[in-house]
């Protein structure tokens, strides 16, 4: 899995501000609206840049439902 840093560094110009705003939203612990801004830039492009924003959406829901429980 690619992280936040590694996808902003390949994001298509179009997607880098989204990219910016998960890589943030992860470093504060906001997993939903970082897994928000990955879902939406993999419903807006395609190949291995797609794959990778749902692969660490995915882990970002799965660290919301860790930090719910721990709570």
């Amino acid at each position: 899995m690619k992280t936040a840093y590694d996808l902003l560094l390949e994001a298509p110009d179009s997607q880098v501000m989204r990219l910016k705003l998960a890589y943030l939203y992860i470093a504060s612990g906001n997993f939903l609206d970082a897994a928000h801004f990955l879902d939406n830039a993999a419903k807006e492009t395609d190949g291995d840049f797609s794959c990778g924003c749902s692969e660490l959406s995915n882990y970002c829901y799965k660290c919301l439902d860790a930090k719910r429980i721990s709570h």
